[in-house]
């Protein structure tokens, strides 16, 4: 328990440290992620700071719906265009119409004042409502709860969109809870790129706390022994008699895993099936094999959620979210969601397009992507599903079962991969040749290894061996079955 403390305390000394003011609402050197109300968690961060007597910070890019058909990919994110800090306790903040939205981070509790104004029109007034400790990110913290109230010009109380916003400021980690101040203080909640929910701190960096980015490497991180079960299936009326469809199962097992730094290289096991169907006439194909793959950065997928992104004439932003209390998603926007225009325009296009375009979903740790669409132009769905895994001792889902089908054929089923390689070879075979002996020689033909084998796959290991040529066979009921070649690489 002591040593719980001491770690608190000095993970909240760190943050003072790095914050050197209280209440202080945005940070240069801090990227926070925010949970909206719809579970989607998105970024934002300090891209510059003009120092002087006040501080401007200036956040990072987004895509808003300006007006109509307008859309702009280098809009403000929900801190609004700048944030002005200055040493009297006032935090300005600006909303589209650049009009003013003052937050007072020293006023104590019950104090109010006057936070923004239309002449002639609207006034509203914040409030220190609480001033309380509260649990953020792991560590009590101090947090005020500000609240608003609307007046008419006559200072009459007035039914108001604002009146149910919060603001949150804690005292070590500046804002936790907060709303749209871009949009501040008509929410439009019919624009579908809206931020006027409600906004939750689930993460931070400097310190690293909470939730944080999720990349690709995340993504693809797997283990030896990991499996993942994928069901894909298709279907597409294309006419008044022309149905298609496909149905494809694959399970990928992990069976070695090389760490080089930026890139990771993967030994899989790949069994999949595929069946498709074109009105009477069926086609089904089978592979097993042994592959490998190599997982690298990906500087696009790797952007922070919420971050304007550009491919070719087109601009998209990725969301964050949570697949369970442990596993991060991204999720890449449907096509149908992407904004059009060129580079440098301030007003972009909504994408028109017809077909099946899904948002594709990426689990940490377990791939992807995953998706489901519906084609209501003509007739169809897609949809790739994540049916099955297995992580150490984490299962979850419903295993596929994959078999083979084909003639049965008098040649031997027996397989060995990887051949070459450098350590371990796993060796299959039809049950039907169980118990075999597997038997390995060098190149003078002395036995070096001979052992009785019961199971159907079996792991060789041939640490021992220096780096050559080995010759190997299979023997059962005292009948050499097959031999050949085993490499084993320097």
């Amino acid at each position: 328990m002591s040593k719980l403390i001491l770690i608190v305390a000095l993970i909240l000394a760190t943050v003072n440290i790095l914050l050197c003011q209280n209440y202080q609402v945005v940070y240069s050197k801090r990227t926070l992620f925010l949970e909206d109300d719809y579970g989607r968690i998105k970024a934002v961060k300090i891209d510059s700071v003009e120092a002087a007597e006040d501080s401007i910070f200036y956040p990072m890019r987004t895509i808003r719906h300006i007006n109509f058909d307008c859309y702009s990919p280098y809009a403000p994110t929900w801190f609004g265009e700048k944030v002005i800090i200055k040493p009297d306790g006032y935090s300005l903040f600006f909303n589209q119409n650049n009009d003013t939205v003052i937050i007072k981070t020293d006023a104590v509790l019950g104090e109010k004042w006057l936070a923004y104004q239309l002449p002639d029109s609207l006034i509203i007034f914040a409030e220190i409502a609480a001033n309380d400790a509260i649990d953020v990110l792991g560590i009590t913290d101090s947090v005020k709860t500000i609240s608003f109230k609307a007046y008419d010009k006559m200072m009459n109380p007035v039914t108001h969109q604002v009146n149910a916003k919060t603001l949150r400021v804690a005292e070590n980690f500046g804002i936790i809870e907060t709303f749209d101040f871009f949009r501040f203080p008509d929410f439009d909640e019919n624009d579908y790129y809206y931020q006027g929910t409600n906004f939750k701190l689930a993460g931070m960096t400097n310190p690293d706390l909470g939730i944080q980015n999720l990349t690709w490497k995340q993504v693809y991180d797997f283990n030896i022994g990991d499996e993942i079960h994928e069901l894909y299936e298709y279907w597409q009326v294309w006419g008044v008699e022309s149905t298609e469809s496909i149905t494809q199962k694959t399970i990928r097992k992990y069976l070695n895993k090389t760490d080089r730094g930026d890139t990771v290289y993967y030994e899989v096991e790949l069994i999949r099936s595929r069946t498709r169907r074109f009105n009477d006439n069926t086609t089904s194909s089978y592979l097993h094999d042994t592959l490998t793959s190599m997982v690298c950065c990906d500087t696009v997928f790797d952007r922070l959620p919420g971050a304007s992104v550009f491919e070719e004439g087109f601009a998209l932003i990725y969301y964050m979210g949570k697949c369970d209390i442990s596993r991060r998603t991204k999720s890449k926007q449907s096509l149908y969601d992407y904004i059009v225009g060129n580079s440098g325009d301030s007003c972009w296009s909504w994408h028109n397009c017809d077909g099946c375009f899904p948002e594709y979903i990426y689990i940490e740790g377990l791939g992807g992507p995953y998706y489901w669409c519906e084609n209501w132009w003509m007739l169809g769905e897609e949809e790739n599903q994540l049916v099955y895994y297995k992580k150490g001792v984490q299962e979850s889902g419903t295993p596929l079962i994959i078999s083979e089908v084909k003639e049965k054929s008098d040649e031997l089923e027996f397989k060995i991969f990887p051949n070459p390689a450098k350590e371990i070879f796993y060796i299959t075979t039809s049950s039907e040749y169980l118990p075999y002996t597997f038997e390995i020689y060098d190149i003078t033909g002395k036995k070096l290894f001979t052992a009785d084998i019961y199971d159907s796959e079996f792991r060789l290991n041939t640490a021992q061996y220096k780096g050559g040529i080995y010759i190997y066979k299979l023997v059962h009921k005292d009948k050499i079955l097959k031999t050949g070649k085993l490499i084993v690489e320097f």
